[in-house]
C-alpha cells in the first residue's frame, strides 16, 4: 500500500492507533480528520505533504512524529487538536498553510531555516504557545498568524534585520529575543 485516500478513515471514533507502512507516499485530504481517540501518530519518512486537514478535529491526539521528508504543511492539517502539545517541526519544511496549527496546545515551535511562508491563521489561538523562532528566510507571513495567542508568554526568536523581525515589529507582537544570521 502507497496511499492513503481522501477521508479515507474519517470520523472513526474508535481509531486509537496508526501504524503507517513504510511505503506511504500520499495520505489525502482530511483522511484521519475528526478522529476523536486518536492520540499518537508517527509519520513515516518518504510523506513530502501533509494534506489539508489529514487530523483536524482529533481532540485526544497528543503528539505527532513528523519525518524530515515533510516540505509542506497544507492548512488545518492539525487544527482543532487541542491536546496537541508535542510536535517535532520536519528540517525540510518550506511551506506552513492557512490555520495549520491553530488551536493546539503547541508550546514551542522552531521553523527551520528553509521555511519561506507562515499562513494565515498558522497558529491561530494557540494559548499555551511561549517561543516561535522564525528562520531569516521567511518571505512572508500570513494574516493572524499568531492572532489570540497569550501575550504574556509568546516570544519570538528572529535575525535583527530580517523580515520575520519586521514583522514582528510591525505588528506589535510581543518579546524579539535576538538569533544570530545563518547567511554566509
Amino acid at each position: 500500500m502507497e496511499s492513503i485516500g481522501q477521508e479515507a478513515f474519517n470520523n472513526c471514533p474508535s481509531l486509537k492507533t496508526i501504524t503507517m507502512p513504510k511505503k506511504i507516499k500520499t495520505i489525502g485530504e482530511r483522511a484521519f480528520e475528526k478522529c476523536s481517540s486518536l492520540e499518537t501518530i508517527i509519520v513515516p519518512e518518504g510523506l513530502k505533504i501533509l494534506q489539508k486537514g489529514i487530523f483536524e478535529e482529533c481532540k485526544a491526539l497528543k503528539s505527532v512524529v513528523l519525518p524530515d521528508s515533510i516540505v509542506k504543511i497544507c492548512g488545518e492539517a492539525v487544527a482543532l487538536c487541542n491536546k496537541l502539545s508535542s510536535l517535532n517541526i520536519p528540517s525540510n519544511l518550506e511551506r506552513v498553510g492557512e490555520y495549520a496549527f491553530a488551536q493546539t496546545a503547541l508550546t514551542e515551535v522552531v521553523l527551520p531555516n528553509g521555511t519561506t511562508k507562515i499562513g494565515e491563521g498558522a497558529f491561530y489561538e494557540c494559548r499555551d504557545l511561549c517561543y516561535v523562532q522564525i528562520p531569516e528566510t521567511i518571505t512572508s507571513i500570513g494574516k493572524y498568524a499568531f492572532d489570540r495567542c497569550n501575550p504574556h508568554l509568546l516570544n519570538f526568536g528572529c535575525v535583527p534585520n530580517s523580515y520575520g523581525e519586521k514583522c514582528v515589529k510591525q505588528n506589535k507582537l510581543h518579546k524579539i529575543i535576538p538569533l544570530e544570521s545563518t547567511t554566509l
